[in-house]
């Protein structure tokens, strides 16, 4: 994978990539609102569920190509993250630590927490975004963490500022 980014930059081909996470992201970003105010309609406990759930849901670049050309055949990118969402809401999941999770930030919300994030899209700006902001909202100081370079559909660290100035 590396080798393959490296030798793609040597040839000029910086970022195969930046037209389609511009696309992706801006195709999320009309819809972050609506997502926004769906969330705020929870309660804290629902909302903190629907946030992790999301968060998973959106990272669907990484299911592989079938499930994602699945859900992209039909509907928005948030009705795909909603059904995305919805496939993840049986608990318990493989690793299913949520409710130590839950009860630890609801309790005492973490002093700093850095988010690692790597696809742009629904990914960073559905699964993301939400989640930052909701931590955010109980008093930790989040920091995201993205590449400094472009690697396939990652968002890059100049990216992600774009997208969160917008």
């Amino acid at each position: 994978f590396e080798m393959r980014e490296e030798c793609l930059r040597e040839f000029g081909f910086n970022d195969v990539y930046r037209l389609d996470k511009q696309r992706e992201n801006g195709a999320a970003l009309s819809v972050l609102p609506d997502l926004l105010a769906e969330l705020d309609g929870l309660s804290p406990g629902e909302r903190l569920l629907s946030l992790v759930e999301g968060a998973l849901a959106a990272n669907i670049f990484d299911w592989g190509a079938r499930a994602c050309v699945a859900l992209y055949h039909d509907g928005t990118i948030l009705d795909i993250y909603r059904s995305a969402r919805q496939q993840l809401s049986r608990r318990p999941w493989a690793i299913d630590h949520f409710d130590a999770f839950a009860q630890r930030v609801q309790g005492a919300p973490y002093k700093r927490v850095m988010m690692f994030v790597d696809n742009s899209g629904a990914d960073m700006v559905l699964g993301m975004i939400p989640f930052a902001r909701e931590l955010l909202r109980m008093g930790s100081e989040v920091v995201l963490v993205a590449n400094s370079l472009p690697a396939i559909n990652d968002i890059t660290a100049v990216e992600l500022t774009e997208v969160l100035d917008r």
